[in-house]
């Protein structure tokens, strides 16, 4: 009996130190895990409003999304860059969405984390994939279509992964839809809806 209870406390032991080992080097590595997530977030900015050189956040944000308005080198606004997240094929899909200062059309798109599957779903990344949201209308619903097919503001889906593509496009269309009339209203002066 002594023998158990000499096992069972030196695993309580080993537990309690190993966890705090962890908890320390969280700690530690915490502000290299921030300044890692600030600057995926500034490329992913940058990168789809390709004008722009500076960028602040928007005070109020619209329907919930903190929105960035990006400035090029003279100071005049290039667009607006969007964070937004759906869910994909095993898990969440964080991305940044660019439109044009009147926030009538879709600028570019970044992926800044994906865990979709290695080979297939991961190909979201790809400029091929991201390109062809470039100048399509916010105001469209976007469609998803098998390579070779066409239709109105369609973009093709990643051959066996669909399920990622259609994930990656829900996301833009829901971002699009509530926070479009907002922007585009700022834009051009006017005060718009609300999305509060």
């Amino acid at each position: 009996m002594s023998n158990v209870l000499n096992q069972l406390w030196l695993v309580l032991v080993l537990a309690v130190g190993l966890g705090s080992s962890l908890a320390a080097i969280d700690r530690s590595l915490q502000p290299r895990i921030e300044a890692n997530k600030a600057a995926r977030l500034e490329k992913a900015i940058l990168n789809v409003v390709p004008a722009g050189s500076e960028y602040a956040e928007m005070k109020e944000k619209v329907a919930g999304h903190q929105v960035y308005r990006v400035t090029d080198a003279s100071g005049k606004l290039a667009g607006c860059a969007v964070p937004a997240s759906t869910m994909g094929f095993g898990d969440m899909i964080d991305m940044m969405i660019g439109m044009t200062p009147d926030g009538q059309s879709i600028m570019g798109l970044a992926i800044i984390e994906s865990r979709e599957t290695p080979g297939l779903g991961d190909h979201i990344r790809d400029a091929s994939f991201r390109d062809q949201y470039k100048g399509l209308p916010t105001s469209a619903t976007i469609e998803v279509v098998k390579p070779g097919q066409t239709a109105q503001d369609s973009i093709d889906a990643i051959t066996g992964a669909t399920i990622s593509s259609r994930a990656v496009t829900n996301g833009v269309n829901r971002t699009m839809h509530e926070v479009r009339e907002t922007l585009s209203a700022a834009a051009t002066g006017g005060e718009g809806p609300s999305h509060e």
